[in-house]
């Protein structure tokens, strides 16, 4: 799905809602085995109002079994739980969005769950403000439930100033749903960093949300296959796709900030340097590209002076950002040990 046809799909996508409710779109594929942990966190909150929407991206295993055994052992729960095709979690998750009819809405990944008391906290900091989505603090345990060392809090980010500034994990936020529509659909051309991707638009198209300082979520690690599980090389690519589709989107929307044109021109710059030092001159020239898309008069500079074709001058550039890369690694390793 492209953005254009994400646009369009959002606008085609009921209006109405039922006030007050909040959906909990659940994606899934073959994790029969963890998968009512998630469900549990969600039936077990204090907030009334809530429907579970379990999308099965495909699942080879027994979780329509276990979806089935759990809905009988919980029929007070508002739960439905559809299949498709195996299309990734972006589908999935535009799916849940689609047969949705919550005010608010919430993503959740099958393997992870929602603290005690989490949709109530997230409801009143909307309720309390006019903000178009709310943030909480996520924490990283492994499948025993012992918090990971060095990996505790993944902190939401947040910039009024700057949309790429504003980060958080997937099931740190709760919408409203005007913000999702407004944004459009989770873009499923993207193989990994959809996520990344989406909420800069959500950022970008409703301006900043507002954060709480509780933890709402927990974040599980574990060896049965995750997204993040990436070779460093594949990383890198998906990464600059990310940078690369959002850019696209927002100067088409002409939502693109000063401050994210600068930091999108470092990026294609680094790894404009990165591929002229490999001798891949049309793959550099792509990054020039981007480059004069951001800054259009100032393409011939650009060509000129931004990325010559010296590869004495790579070798060079190479070699500063090798060293920024390794004090950057520092310096972070020595905050996580303050903490």
């Amino acid at each position: 799905m492209t953005l254009i046809e994400a646009r369009s799909q959002a606008r085609a996508v009921q209006q109405g809602f039922e006030p007050g409710l909040i959906s909990i779109i659940i994606p899934t594929f073959d994790r029969g085995q963890i998968i009512c942990d998630a469900l549990n966190s969600v039936a077990s909150q204090d907030y009334p109002n809530v429907e579970i929407l379990v999308v099965d991206d495909g699942s080879t295993d027994d979780t329509t079994e276990v979806i089935a055994a759990w809905r009988a052992n919980n029929p007070s729960t508002r739960l439905k739980y559809v299949r498709q095709h195996n299309k990734g979690v972006a589908a999935a998750r535009n799916h849940g969005i689609e047969i949705s009819k919550g005010e608010f809405i919430q993503f959740l990944d099958s393997d992870d769950f929602v603290c005690p008391r989490s949709l109530s906290l997230l409801v009143a900091a909307l309720r309390a403000t006019d903000a178009p989505y709310a943030l909480g603090k996520i924490v990283n345990t492994d499948m025993q439930g012992q918090v990971i060392s060095g990996q505790y809090f993944h902190e939401w980010m947040s910039s009024a100033n700057s949309v790429l500034g504003n980060l958080w994990l997937t099931h740190a936020a709760l919408y409203r749903r005007f913000a999702v529509l407004a944004a459009g659909f989770y873009n499923e051309d993207l193989g990994c960093g959809e996520d990344t991707e989406f909420h800069w638009r959500i950022a970008a198209r409703n301006g900043v949300g507002v954060g709480i300082e509780e933890t709402i979520a927990i974040r599980r690690i574990h060896d049965l296959g995750q997204l993040t599980d990436q070779d460093p090389v594949e990383q890198e690519k998906n990464d600059l796709a990310t940078y690369v589709c959002f850019q696209e989107w927002a100067l088409g929307q002409n939502l693109l900030k000063e401050d994210d044109r600068k930091v999108l021109r470092r990026r294609h710059r680094k790894r404009g340097t990165q591929l002229g030092s490999a001798g891949k001159w049309t793959e550099k020239n792509a990054s020039i590209d981007m480059i004069a898309k951001l800054y259009p008069d100032r393409y011939i500079w650009e060509r000129a002076l931004g990325l010559p074709k010296s590869r004495s001058y790579y070798a060079v550039c190479l070699g500063c950002l090798r060293v920024y890369q390794i004090l950057q690694a520092l310096v972070s390793r020595y905050l996580i040990t303050r903490r």
